[in-house]
C-alpha cells in the first residue's frame, strides 16, 4: 500500500515531450512478490526529475534515464539499476546499500556521503564522479571505469577493484580501516588493489 500511495503522490517530468509534473507518477507499476513490494521502472525516463527523498527500494530501475536527476536522499536500498543512466545525477546521501548497478553510467555523479556498501559496480562508469566520503565498503568494481573519480574520504574497507580502470587524476582516500579490533588506519594503495593506471 505504501508503494502504491508513493506511486500517486511522486511526480516527475519526462523528457519524451510530456510534462509529469502535475501528474501522478504513471510509468512504474507495482509488483508484489511473495516476499517484497517493489515498483518496476524499467526502461522508464526520469531524466532531470526531483526524485529526493523518495523511498525506491528494491525497485527495478535496469536501463532507466536517470540523468541529472534528483536522487538526493533517496532510499535505492535493493534497487536493480543495471545498464542505468546516472550520469550527471545527484547521489548526495542517498542509499545504495546492495543495489545493482553493473554496467550504469554515473558519469559526473555527485554523490558525496552516499551509502553503496554492498553494492555491484562492475563495468559501471563512474568517470568524473564525486563519491567524497561515501561508503564504498564491500564494493564490487571490477572492470569499473574511476577516471578523475574522487574518493578522498571515502570507506574502501573490503572494497573490490581488481580491474578497474583509474588515471592519476583519480583521487584516493588517504587511508582505509582493516575492521580489526585494535588496528590502525593504514595509507590506501589502489595498484596493490589491483587497479590498472591508463592516461
Amino acid at each position: 500500500m505504501r508503494r502504491f500511495l508513493l506511486a500517486l503522490v511522486l511526480t516527475v517530468v519526462v523528457s519524451c515531450g510530456t510534462d509529469l509534473r502535475a501528474e501522478p507518477l504513471s510509468v512504474c507499476q507495482e509488483v508484489n512478490t511473495r516476499y517484497t513490494e517493489s515498483l518496476d521502472c524499467s526502461g522508464a525516463n526520469f531524466s532531470k526529475a526531483d526524485l529526493s527523498k523518495a523511498d525506491l527500494s528494491n525497485a527495478d530501475l535496469s536501463n532507466a534515464d536517470l540523468s541529472n536527476a534528483d536522487l538526493s536522499n533517496t532510499n535505492l536500498y535493493g534497487a536493480d539499476l543495471t545498464n542505468a543512466n546516472l550520469s550527471g545525477a545527484d547521489l548526495t546521501n542517498a542509499n545504495l546499500s546492495r543495489s545493482e548497478l553493473s554496467k550504469a553510467d554515473l558519469s559526473g555523479a555527485r554523490g558525496s556521503g552516499a551509502d553503496l556498501s554492498g553494492a555491484r559496480l562492475s563495468g559501471a562508469d563512474l568517470s568524473g564522479a564525486d563519491f567524497r566520503g561515501a561508503d564504498l565498503s564491500h564494493t564490487r568494481l571490477s572492470g569499473a571505469n574511476l577516471r578523475r573519480v574522487d574518493l578522498r574520504g571515502a570507506d574502501l574497507y573490503w572494497v573490490y577493484l581488481k580491474g578497474a580502470f583509474a588515471n592519476e587524476s583519480t583521487r584516493w582516500p588517504t587511508s582505509t580501516w582493516s575492521g580489526e579490533a585494535g588496528s590502525q588506519p593504514s595509507s590506501f594503495d589502489p595498484v596493490a588493489a589491483g587497479v590498472i593506471f591508463e592516461d
